[in-house]
């Protein structure tokens, strides 16, 4: 899957923007605030449901305008699009409304930029989030699990404010858990094997291991024992929302640049898991090389265009992307592209 085409219109800093993309490397240029990050962020609004800079979905329409519009044409005549107006939102695939999971699932895509490794070293559910995502792509009916858990856990937590029991719930939420930590375990089994090998293409010694707060099948006991202290603390301390992902080095303390590496390297090894499903994962670039040394900049674009997949790269620098890559080359300004 590639997108063969992507229209962009009220959407931040572009008025209206129709573009025809390459199958291979996309390279996109221009100065700061010139717009080729948010055509990037336009694209992964359609394959995220989000934008990778703000929650804030209203603050993406264009300063002026009533609503935006991003609509891509796929490779394989799947067209899909996200309409947005104040307050709500709307999303369509072949012209009928659709959920943007549904729009998701259509546009997989590897998404890097400046900032990708600092979150996901941040917080632990950042890192829970990375490894649903990959299992959203791989395995059918995962997403609609972790939304029943969801769903589960917030109907728990509610009865422990309120003082109520939660015998109710116990039972499902273990059930679904246990559902969880198993899908989990064994994508990361199948992510961290080909994790290891990309981090050796930068000479990096990694360690990856699964953490979760209960072992599978565990879960329904671990929430018996911690009946008394989840009612004082009005919270349920045990479960799959609790869990993490441990990603470092070989040992001590991890730079900036050592977690850019990993980070890079964890992304390529999330579209290998991907391509073995059947996917060809879109691979998002925004300025991702510019903290990168000349050697490593030049592993990661070597690594990219390995995978023969449909790449959106942006840089400030003509100059710059050229070095990168051999592709279509777009040059951004006030949001307007030409090549």
């Amino acid at each position: 899957m590639a997108l063969a085409s992507l229209h962009i219109h009220n959407f931040r800093i572009i008025d209206d923007l129709s573009i025809d993309l390459s199958p291979g490397v996309n390279l996109f240029y221009g100065n700061n605030g010139s717009g080729k990050s948010s055509i990037i962020e336009a694209a992964h609004c359609l394959a995220r449901g989000k934008s990778f800079r703000t929650s804030k979905t209203d603050t993406l329409i264009q300063q002026g305008k009533s609503y935006f519009c991003i609509r891509a044409a796929l490779t394989n005549r799947v067209e899909v699009a996200c309409q947005r107006q104040a307050g709500s939102g709307r999303a369509l695939v072949n012209g009928s409304s659709a959920t943007m999971l549904s729009v998701a699932s259509k546009v997989p895509a590897i998404f890097m930029d400046s900032d990708s490794h600092r979150l996901f070293f941040s917080s632990p559910s950042v890192r829970r989030s990375y490894v649903d995502w990959v299992l959203f792509h791989v395995k059918p009916g995962y997403a609609d699990v972790r939304g029943r858990y969801n769903k589960a856990l917030k109907s728990r937590n509610s009865a422990l404010k309120a003082q109520l029991s939660t015998a109710p719930w116990d039972p499902l939420l273990a059930d679904l858990g246990d559902q969880i930590i198993s899908s989990r375990r064994a994508c990361l089994n199948a992510l961290f094997a080909h994790f290891h090998g990309t981090a050796s293409v930068f000479n990096l010694p990694v360690d990856a291991h699964y953490q979760p707060s209960v072992e599978e099948g565990g879960l329904l006991q671990a929430l018996k024992d911690s009946a008394m202290a989840d009612k004082v603390s009005k919270i349920t301390q045990k479960g799959p929302h609790r869990d993490d992902i441990v990603v470092c080095g070989g040992g001590g303390r991890l730079s900036q640049g050592q977690q850019k590496l990993i980070y890079s390297a964890l992304a390529m090894a999330s579209w290998e898991c991907l391509s073995e499903g059947g996917q060809k994962p879109v691979i998002m670039l925004d300025d991702v090389a510019a903290e990168l040394d000349d050697n490593n900049r030049g592993l990661l674009m070597g690594m990219v265009q390995a995978t023969g997949a449909q790449s959106l790269v942006t840089g400030v620098l003509k100059g710059d992307v050229e070095r990168l890559a051999a592709g279509p080359m777009f040059h951004v300004d006030q949001g307007v592209v030409s090549n």
